[in-house]
């Protein structure tokens, strides 16, 4: 993301679930990378930079309390990744 970079995060609550998105003006996330950006080692980035390993981790640990984790294109430009976590404990 350029120094001029902005990230926005943002809170939402229902009875079911909360909502965390979180929203940025950097270069994006490509619709090919979408398809990938969770799957273990994949890295669509430069060589060197990471294992790829992060994504996929939070993937799991939000899937196996039954959340959802999803990507998309910001409408600016950028990304917004959103993470939906069910009220299990109430």
């Amino acid at each position: 993301m350029p120094d001029s970079g902005r990230v926005k995060v943002s809170v939402t609550q229902t009875k079911k679930a909360t909502t965390i998105k979180v929203c940025d003006n950097g270069p994006g996330v490509s619709a090919e990378q979408r398809e990938h950006i969770f799957n273990p080692f994949y890295a669509g980035r430069q060589a060197g930079r990471g294992l790829g390993l992060g994504l996929s981790k939070a993937w799991r640990i939000v899937t196996l309390h039954g959340g959802r984790i999803d990507v998309a294109a910001a409408p600016d430009g950028g990304a917004v990744f959103t993470l939906v976590l069910p009220k299990r404990f109430q």
